[in-house]
């Protein structure tokens, strides 16, 4: 999911440093990370409870740390 993340982060924002808010449904993000959408609502809740995202609407999802959600990717 971490790696979906900055996927569609790289792809929507190439030279973002900051925070950058996605436009996508949890069901692209499981579809792109090859996981159900259940354990895609779960890893994107604890990534908002560590501080690496943040869920401003239903339908996106804005990346706060994209540093540290690399280092959860590899």
């Amino acid at each position: 999911v971490a790696y979906a993340l900055l996927l569609l982060l790289k792809r929507c924002f190439p030279k973002a440093a900051g925070p950058s808010l996605l436009t996508v449904t949890r069901k692209q993000i499981a579809c792109i990370a090859g996981t159900t959408v259940e354990t895609c609502i779960r890893t994107i809740k604890q990534f908002e409870h560590e501080g690496l995202v943040r869920i401003p609407h239903l339908r996106s999802v804005e990346v706060m740390k994209p540093g540290a959600l690399l280092e959860v990717a590899a």
